[in-house]
């Protein structure tokens, strides 16, 4: 079985849109593009109070 990330283009797997386009096309701009929002995840250190 493919991996679906793999078949479609790599500026096509940042985008929320439908109309994904195959991983071997050539392109140069899009102007549906509308990039996916990213969870941003931080990590904290705390000191211990003694």
């Amino acid at each position: 079985m493919t991996d679906k990330n793999h078949d479609i283009n790599k500026l096509c797997d940042k985008c929320i849109k439908e109309c994904k386009q195959p991983y071997n096309a050539t392109l140069i701009a899009c102007p549906n593009y509308k990039k996916k929002p990213k969870q941003l995840e931080f990590q904290f250190k705390f000191r211990k109070v003694n």
